[in-house]
């Protein structure tokens, strides 16, 4: 329960703080005095968006502070830069806690929270409130979200099953091409240089042929390895005359054999370059087989070779045994089963109730001077399971007799939507336990804002009531009568708010007959009406 708001510097609310009482709390007063900037205040403590508008003129900043049943208190200012500073209790917290909360405590209702009733979607909201399903539907909602669960991992690894298929394919294609392709470490640099020396073959051939003969000697010269060899022969027949030819023919003979060994090499590399296996031609194949793989695979044959071996290690992963597919289509099914038992018993539970709330609003709207309104919840099943259950429910309205059943959106006056609210209200319990009426009587005056009155009334036997009303007749069933007025000082305009007594209850009824003009007659007429009222209740 709401036990006081404090309100600063909201639009031409300078300050004021009001203590509110159990019960049935009426705020009247002229229009523009400021009775709906409280509605304002007390949405913007509950954590509702508010525009920096809102802020008093020419102040920095506006504050709203409420005390609730508990010592619960919520704390809220406005900057003008559009920030908000927000307290719970006197601990800073963020504006979302404000509305948390908020959510929990108070419900506002004025002609835009009426229209709601023209969302189909309330109706199913307050069937199962009326009929008390909406244990049963939590229950059935958790399973249901199973069931999604179920099906959203189904359709994934349906999917995920044709994109590993198609990674599979993909790398066994790789392991096939670059295996097929035999690439041995160091196999690029090898074929490189074979290809440079096939490209060089007669130039090689032509200096070391010429190299060769000038070693070997030809017949019209002698060629440097014989006369080496030679030259060697005849130091060593002058072994013994002096040790330092023995030193030359030494030298000589290792002359000799070192020219006879660079004879032999420059003939076995002019064999095995005369006898390569290869043609260039196969060569430069195998050279291009190497780059094509070198684009999609690595830099090298080695990074290749380690993409091949990268290539078989995810493939055996991916074929390692996974989760079976079927047999979570069998856990669905057999889910998908309970789901549709449990929103079978709810659909089954909501037609029954919907008999006795059904009269139970004709009666609340009889009583609200609607002597022949019929109403009559329409199922419509739907085709698949949803969140709410198989129905969609839509309320079907007639104020006038002979008149035809027709959604509430076509044919309900604001009047109308506003007794409607109030009557469900009156029937649905929640665990809300302020409710605010901002001008619930709109559309309608005389006997039926009597109606309206003892109805508030009644429904503020189990919670408090705020309400702003023009009308007399409800002023005459409140139990706490707040009078919103509004005076200029200093050139502002200023809101002031002041609770009545008996007597200034009775002056304010009349003065909400009359005018300003107060006769006798009128504040008579009045206190017979407030006096008529309490009987009423008795």
């Amino acid at each position: 329960m709401l036990e006081s708001i404090f309100i600063e510097n909201i639009a031409i609310i300078e300050q004021c703080e009001i203590q509110f009482e159990k019960g049935f709390n009426l705020l009247t007063g002229e229009t523009g005095a400021g009775k709906s900037i409280i509605i304002d205040a007390i949405s913007a403590i509950l954590g509702q968006r508010t525009p920096r508008e809102i802020i008093r003129t020419g102040a920095a900043k506006a504050k709203v502070e409420a005390t609730f049943t508990g010592g619960l208190q919520l704390a809220r200012e406005l900057l003008k830069d559009g920030k908000n500073v927000c307290h719970i209790n006197g601990q800073p917290r963020p504006l979302s806690d404000l509305k948390t909360l908020g959510d929990g405590l108070i419900h506002i209702f004025n002609q835009h929270q009426c229209t709601d009733l023209l969302d189909i979607e309330s109706h199913l909201r307050i069937l199962d409130q009326a009929t008390g399903q909406e244990g049963a539907l939590a229950l059935y909602q958790l399973d249901y979200k199973e069931l999604m669960t179920l099906k959203s991992k189904i359709q994934s690894n349906i999917k995920n099953e044709k994109e590993l298929l198609r990674r599979i394919d993909a790398l066994q294609f790789e392991i096939s091409e670059i295996k097929e392709a035999s690439l041995t470490p160091g196999e690029e640099e090898t074929l490189l240089q074979k290809k440079k020396t096939l490209q060089n073959h007669e130039k090689i051939q032509a200096v070391l042929q010429q190299a060769a003969t000038a070693l070997e000697g030809s017949e019209e010269q002698v060629g440097l390895l014989p006369a080496m060899q030679q030259s060697a022969k005849d130091l060593s027949r002058l072994g013994g005359i002096d040790t330092e030819l023995d030193a030359l023919s030494a030298t000589a003979h290792e002359a000799a054999e070192l020219l006879g060994d660079f004879n032999y090499s420059i003939k076995n590399y002019l064999d095995s370059v005369g006898f390569f296996p290869e043609t260039l031609e196969e060569i430069e194949s195998r050279l291009d087989l190497i780059y094509r793989l070198k684009r999609k695979y690595g830099a090298t044959v080695d990074e290749i070779l380690e993409s091949l071996q990268e290539a078989k290690d995810e493939l055996a992963a991916l074929t390692a045994p996974a989760e079976d597919t079927e047999a979570l289509k069998e856990i669905y099914y057999q889910k998908k089963e309970a789901v549709f038992i449990a929103a079978t018993a709810i659909s089954n539970a909501r037609k029954e109730g919907a008999k006795t709330l059904e009269a139970a609003l004709k009666r609340e709207l009889e009583a609200l001077n609607m002597p022949k309104v019929d109403m009559q919840i329409l199922f419509t099943p739907l085709d698949n399971l949803q969140e709410t259950g198989i129905d969609a429910v839509q309320f079907l309205f007639s104020a006038n007799e002979g008149e035809d059943l027709k959604p509430l959106n076509k044919i309900a006056s604001g009047g109308e939507l506003s007794r409607i609210m109030l009557a469900v209200k009156n029937i649905v319990s929640d665990n809300i336990a302020t409710l605010i009426f901002d001008e619930v009587d709109t559309g309608i005056s005389g006997s039926t804002s009597a109606l309206v009155g003892k109805k508030l009334k009644e429904l503020a036997h189990g919670k408090q009531i705020l309400c702003i009303s023009h009308q007399a007749q409800m002023a005459a069933y409140c139990d706490a009568h707040f009078f919103i007025s509004k005076k200029v000082e200093d050139g502002r305009t200023k809101t002031q708010v002041k609770k009545l007594d008996l007597d200034a209850r009775i002056e304010e009824m009349a003065r909400m007959h009359t005018g300003d003009n107060l006769t006798p007659l009128a504040i008579e007429y009045a206190r017979e009406q407030f006096e008529k009222a309490k009987q009423n209740i008795l």
